[in-house]
């Protein structure tokens, strides 16, 4: 749920966001939770 608390924060920040911009910040979202939680378990 974190993920998407961003996600609708980063949008509502913006003044018209577009479908690619919400597609990219979740894209990268995921990403770097993902390396995050790699780099933690090393």
């Amino acid at each position: 749920m974190t993920y998407l608390n961003q996600i609708l924060e980063s949008a509502a920040t913006r003044e018209s966001p577009g479908d690619k911009e919400i597609l990219t910040e979740l894209f990268n979202l995921r990403v770097n939770g993902v390396l995050e939680d790699t780099v933690r378990s090393l």
